[in-house]
């Protein structure tokens, strides 16, 4: 039985390949509650699920609009986050493994793909992973808390 706590839930569709390797991801124009953020530090290392989202990029002087839900979405544990001087944040991940046999768009169709990152009750994400027929890595369950 894994213990009530909080899973960090990251969403990008800025890098097609963002969850793929331990790396940092930086949410640039956006920035962090201070609440969220003590609460995020309290937790560290906390787990977390690198999930690939969609909406607009700018490319120069245009904006696409760029789809990845097709991609599959990553345990991860995220072990630092800091913020500049624009509040902007930046999680530090390592990448523990890829969620297999799913697309990111399952996930989001039940959990919410907005804000692009926020704390899930471990309960509620871990009975979705149940429901898909996915077992968490015990490693990445471990630092539930």
């Amino acid at each position: 039985m894994i213990s009530m706590g909080f899973i960090l839930i990251l969403n990008t569709h800025f890098n097609p390949s963002q969850w793929e390797k331990d790396g940092e991801v930086h949410y640039q124009g956006t920035s962090i509650d201070e609440k969220l953020l003590q609460e995020i530090r309290g937790l560290l290392p906390i787990p977390a699920i690198g999930i690939y989202g969609k909406g607009p990029i700018r490319r120069g002087t245009r904006t696409d609009r760029v789809d990845y839900t097709s991609l599959p979405p990553s345990f991860l544990v995220v072990d630092d986050v800091v913020v500049n001087d624009k509040g902007e944040p930046t999680f530090r991940f390592r990448r523990i493994a890829g969620i297999e046999g799913i697309q990111s768009k399952t996930l989001l169709s039940k959990l919410r793909d907005w804000p692009l990152y926020y704390l899930a009750p471990s309960e509620r994400v871990i009975k979705i992973l149940e429901e898909l027929g996915i077992k968490p890595p015990s490693e990445w369950a471990g630092y539930i808390r």
